[in-house]
């Protein structure tokens, strides 16, 4: 019966530690996307008690695609905030937030020449923006 309940928990400790499941919301750090940087941008907090700090890139890919990075990001630990992809004046995309630190990659399809002007990072649990960066073109 113990071996039932050790089991699950020493597979899912070996997957965590292989990178095939992640756990919680510890620091990331990827690898900078080998795109053409497009646009970039900085943080800014909207509160003083869930503060929010690191740059934002996008990267137009071989492909068309977009990669939105997150660079030296900080944030709230809150579960499920959001990241709001603004471009064209309106909402591009919302993204699930992986981690409360560190640098990550998101993929994000649209269209070609999108123009792109802001990321926010959104609580849809008390309906707040935490933060936003504004993006200007390189």
């Amino acid at each position: 019966m113990l071996l039932r309940a050790i089991i699950p928990s020493f597979l899912l400790l070996m997957q965590s530690a292989c990178g095939w499941v992640q756990l919680g919301g510890g620091t990331l750090n990827e690898m900078p996307p080998k795109g053409t940087l497009i646009y970039s941008g900085s943080f800014s907090s909207f509160s003083t008690t869930s503060a929010v700090s690191g740059g934002v890139s996008v990267y137009l890919m071989s492909s068309g695609s977009y990669i939105v990075r997150l660079e030296s990001y900080s944030g709230p630990t809150e579960t499920g905030l959001q990241l709001r992809v603004i471009a064209d004046s309106a909402t591009l995309t919302t993204l699930s937030l992986r981690s409360s630190s560190g640098s990550m990659n998101y993929s994000v399809s649209g269209t070609s020449n999108a123009d792109f002007q802001q990321v926010y990072v959104y609580s849809p649990t008390n309906r707040v923006d935490y933060g936003k960066a504004d993006l200007f073109k390189k």
